[in-house]
């Protein structure tokens, strides 16, 4: 990740997986972020690797996490995410695409990573589309405005393999176990943000940057 000491500029770190449910709870947390200007480098993970069907036991455990989720942080999930996703064992849970899409999309302009990351979320959590597949995300893509050829040349070769393994190196370096994570960068001083106290109140981040 990037490392520099202007000690008048700050960055956040933001380690996700777009098919987290704790990251989408965290949405408004980085909405509120970047709509303040804050410098966001966004770091993939992979939460489900390899792809994944989900069993009762599984789905019933992600369930409930979603309900605690939208208890906290107000999102929404889908009439379609809850009653077809979830209840329907074919689905694939895979984390690969998905980080790949938005790392292509930020190749492609870095504020759109960040967007396509908001797009994936609400199609899966909200419209209950499978965005493991690549057609699906070719469709996010041209809604932001990149074309169908620009994406896929933006996701060839892309060093998804070691974006993720130096995604993982960060987590250890700073004790991080899961996701989100969020860790404040400003000149040569770091320090991970306890994101959980902002779920119920997006804004107070702001205290910390």
């Amino acid at each position: 990740f990037r490392l520099f000491f202007n000690m008048d500029k700050t960055i956040v770190h933001y380690i996700y997986d777009p098919l987290c449910g704790w990251c989408y709870a965290a949405s408004p947390i980085v909405s509120v972020m970047q709509s303040r200007g804050v410098d966001i480098e966004l770091h993939g993970g992979a939460l489900w690797e390899p792809a994944t069907k989900l069993d009762n036991e599984k789905a019933s455990f992600i369930r409930n996490a979603d309900e605690r989720i939208a208890q906290l942080s107000g999102v929404t999930f889908g009439h379609a995410y809850l009653e077809g996703l979830l209840k329907n064992p074919d689905t694939v849970f895979w984390s690969r695409p998905t980080v790949a899409a938005v790392m292509a999309a930020s190749n492609i302009e870095p504020k759109l990573g960040i967007n396509m990351l908001s797009a994936i979320q609400h199609a899966h959590y909200v419209l209950g589309l499978r965005v493991v597949n690549q057609s699906e995300l070719i469709s996010l893509a041209n809604e932001l405005g990149i074309s169908e050829s620009k994406f896929k040349q933006a996701l060839n070769g892309l060093p998804l393999d070691d974006h993720i393994h130096k995604t993982r190196a960060l987590m250890q370096k700073f004790g991080v176990s899961g996701f989100p994570a969020f860790i404040r960068q400003s000149g040569p001083e770091f320090s991970v943000i306890q994101h959980q106290r902002y779920y119920s109140n997006p804004e107070g981040v702001l205290q910390e940057l």
